[in-house]
């Protein structure tokens, strides 16, 4: 096994050729990339599986799990827990509903047109998107948490009562833009819910109205309760969530072909794992791999310098020196901008704006 670099260069006619098709053939819903622990419906699963209505994916410790779905993909990330309940996605339309019970989401979703929509609902809240990158987070309080880094959400309190009827009390909602945030409790959810209840009985205790009017006469009666408003949007420093926004920017950069050498590399270090682990270095992307997953996944800032039978990598957060057929010989976890220089036994990198030095043999 050797590390393996892949130009862009080689990618680009399969993507010319994926844009061309896009409006007669969209992509399938599909999961293209793993890391970790990941199961669908409680059995392993796979790159290049298919995702369909009902589906339930869940990732474990150390673990995320890219799908696609049409133009749109989403990242789950470790210890969370999907349903796919609602999905249509054909050559005029692209409508999907995401459950997620617990975990967090990073999405990547396309410019709504027509019919189309994109929901996530959480326990307690709903969250609607288009031509937006976002992140959902539901936790063990049932508190679910909504940042925005770039287009705009919608968001409501989930109401059990219309739990159909949620794209209603959405057209209400004030949006959520880049760099804003909202937080939905489980306690606001029982009040807004109980509000609604009771709202519920009284228009339907009046009687002479079809349900299609007892509904709208609740939507309108409610609608402050319901609905993110402007004062409940918080401001949050993009800066502070840059793993997250990171994330969602590497959604789509795992091609298909990747994701299955990934796999060879993880499958081989689970059965002959080595010491410290391997790297794997394919389309400008390098995988740490050890314990039978990905440890970490970094972008490729600048050329690698070889000596003899080494490699060494300057890749961000980590320093690398690794020998060319993959096995990691040493690892150091310093800041770097990529550039990396062989001098005197020593490996130079620049670190924060200062030159650090590391023993070429142990790292140090």
């Amino acid at each position: 096994m050797k590390i393996y670099f892949f130009k862009v260069l080689l990618l680009v006619p399969i993507l010319l050729m994926t844009v061309c098709s896009r409006e007669k053939s969209p992509a399938p819903a599909v999961i293209t990339f793993i890391m970790g622990n990941v199961s669908k419906n409680n059995a392993e699963a796979a790159a290049g599986d298919s995702i369909k209505e009902n589906d339930v994916i869940t990732t474990g410790a150390d673990s995320f799990c890219d799908i696609k779905l049409g133009e749109s993909v989403l990242r789950i990330q470790a210890g969370s827990g999907i349903t796919v309940s609602s999905m249509l996605i054909n050559s005029e339309r692209e409508s999907t509903v995401i459950l997620l019970e617990e975990g967090s989401l990073l999405c990547r979703v396309k410019k709504m047109v027509n019919a189309d929509y994109f929901f996530v609902k959480t326990p307690v809240a709903v969250a609607s998107a288009g031509g937006t990158q976002f992140s959902v987070e539901s936790d063990k309080l049932l508190t679910t948490r909504i940042k925005v880094f770039s287009g705009e959400v919608k968001a409501i309190i989930r109401i059990k009562q219309f739990d159909a009827d949620y794209g209603r009390f959405l057209e209400y909602a004030t949006a959520i833009r880049e760099g804003q945030n909202v937080i939905i409790t489980d306690g606001q959810f029982r009040d807004t819910n109980g509000l609604v209840e009771r709202v519920l009985k009284e228009e339907t205790a009046r009687g002479g109205a079809a349900r299609g009017n007892v509904i709208e006469k609740v939507i309108r009666r409610t609608e402050g309760d319901v609905v993110i408003k402007r004062n409940r949007i918080q401001k949050f420093n993009p800066g502070d969530f840059a793993g997250e926004n990171r994330g969602i920017i590497q959604v789509d950069e795992n091609p298909g072909d990747v994701a299955r050498r990934v796999a060879t590399i993880v499958r081989k270090e689970r059965e002959m794992p080595t010491p410290e682990g391997r790297l794997l270095i394919a389309a400008n992307n390098i995988y740490f791999i050890k314990d039978g997953g990905i440890k970490w996944q970094g972008g490729l800032k600048g050329y690698p310098v070889r000596k003899g039978d080494r490699l060494f990598i300057a890749a961000g957060d980590y320093v690398f020196c690794a020998l060319s057929d993959g096995p990691i010989v040493w690892k150091k976890q310093i800041i770097n901008d990529g550039s990396i220089e062989m001098k005197d036994g020593r490996v130079i990198v620049n670190s924060s704006g200062k030159f650090t030095a590391l023993d070429e043999l142990t790292g140090n």
